[in-house]
């Protein structure tokens, strides 16, 4: 096989057959690289077409003329070469505010709240809230919050201007609906919906003012009481002004009496004196009379005073007397009681002798002898003993004679004691 090839020149060029072969092998391979090559393009240009969005992301189609052709959160698209698609994310946003303003009353107030707001999904609210919110990127999703919350606060100090303050705490919901109405209005041509809008408190910036409005009743009590002031206070100045009139009055009819009294004074003044010239001589005149009264009747008393001094010396001396009768009476019955305790005494005792005195015989009947002198001697010795001698000394000198067994003799020699000498 031979094949002719046109050089540059325009000839024609025969070519080996080595050559020949492998130009025949080449072309052999060529359709097939060319198969992978546009596989390969194919594969490239399907994974620029085909976009998947997160179950949080937004997935934004938007065509050649800038209209938003298809938005959902979390889906899948295959674009064409003259459709752009972007991804930012769906979640919730927070914004907080907080206003401060003075009421309708000129008294400060301070409302604080939030706000929650997504991407609007009606409508080309995605597309808005792409183009108006930097693409939704941090910066302009704080830059979104920003402009959401001098909104808010804008519109809640407008409110507060015209409310007073029990209005503002009674009406959150009032002030809620008004402030989401009124943004809404605004950002809904953003691209942004504001799910919830709440008012979460409200202070009173007067520590004071807010203790008074703590109560209704303590509030009626102090305009009770300051009413009750002012019409104290009121009263006290009518008083005042009519007691000022009075003194004015007074002082003019004082002033017109001055004259007349003065006119009169030294007239009053003579006949003053012609009453005190009379009064003096009579207060003497009754003066003398009421000493020599007083005089009188202090001899009167003096005298009594003397009698009855005598009568009591008298009823004095009468009671002595009686005293010592009755003393003498309580001496003699004493001596009679002492008496008759004595000869009592004296009957107990000599019937006490004469008992031992039996009881004594009726032993000695029946002593022997021996015993019989001994009682005698003591007997002798006890009677002796009571008697005012110094010494005693008995002397027996045997028995008589002719007597018997019991006869015997003795002589006894006393001596005085030193007191009967």
């Amino acid at each position: 096989y031979q094949r002719r090839v046109r050089g540059r020149a325009g000839t024609d060029m025969e070519i080996p057959s080595e050559k020949r072969q492998h130009h025949h092998s080449s072309s052999k391979w060529l359709p097939l690289l060319g198969i992978l090559l546009l596989g390969a393009l194919a594969g490239m240009i399907a994974c620029n077409c085909v976009h998947h969005a997160a179950p949080n992301e937004w997935l934004l189609v938007v065509d050649g003329q800038g209209e938003q052709t298809k938005a959902v959160v979390g889906g899948t698209h295959v674009s064409s070469p003259w459709e752009q698609v972007v991804k930012f994310p769906s979640n919730l946003q927070k914004v907080s505010f907080k206003a401060q303003q003075v009421t309708r009353e000129m008294q400060g107030i301070e409302v604080s709240g939030f706000a929650s707001w997504v991407v609007y999904r009606e409508d080309s609210g995605p597309l808005k809230a792409f183009r108006h919110l930097d693409g939704l990127t941090p910066e302009g999703i704080e830059a979104a919050n920003d402009s959401l919350r001098d909104m808010a606060e804008s519109i809640l100090r407008a409110k507060l201007a015209n409310l007073t303050i029990a209005e503002v705490i009674t009406s959150r919901e009032y002030l809620r609906d008004v402030c989401q109405k009124s943004m809404m209005e605004v950002v809904r041509g953003w691209g942004v919906w504001i799910e919830t809008l709440e008012v979460t408190d409200v202070k009173i910036l007067s520590a004071s003012l807010f203790k008074n409005m703590q109560t209704q009743f303590r509030e009626a009590t102090r305009l009770e009481a300051e009413m009750r002031q002012l019409a104290t206070q009121r009263q006290i100045h009518r008083r005042q002004l009519q007691l000022e009139q009075e003194r004015v009055e007074q002082e003019a009819e004082i002033a017109s009496r001055v004259a007349a009294m003065r006119h009169e004074k030294d007239k009053a003044e003579l006949e003053l004196e012609l009453e005190r010239t009379n009064l003096r001589a009579e207060m003497e005149k009754r003066q003398a009379v009421y000493q020599a009264e007083q005089e009188l009747l202090l001899q009167e008393q003096q005298s009594a005073l003397a009698k009855k001094k005598l009568d009591l010396e008298l009823l004095r001396s009468q009671r002595e007397h009686e005293a010592e009768m009755q003393r003498e009476q309580q001496k003699l019955e004493l001596e009679r009681l002492r008496a008759e305790h004595r000869r009592q005494e004296e009957i107990k005792a000599h019937s006490l002798g004469i008992s031992q005195l039996k009881e004594k015989l009726a032993v000695e009947t029946t002593m022997t002898e021996a015993n019989h002198r001994s009682a005698l001697l003591d007997a002798t010795k006890q009677v002796y003993s009571k008697l005012p001698l110094k010494d005693v000394k008995l002397v027996n000198f045997g028995a008589m004679p002719g007597g018997g067994a019991g006869n015997s003799s003795c002589l006894l020699y006393t001596s005085p004691s030193p007191r009967d000498s």
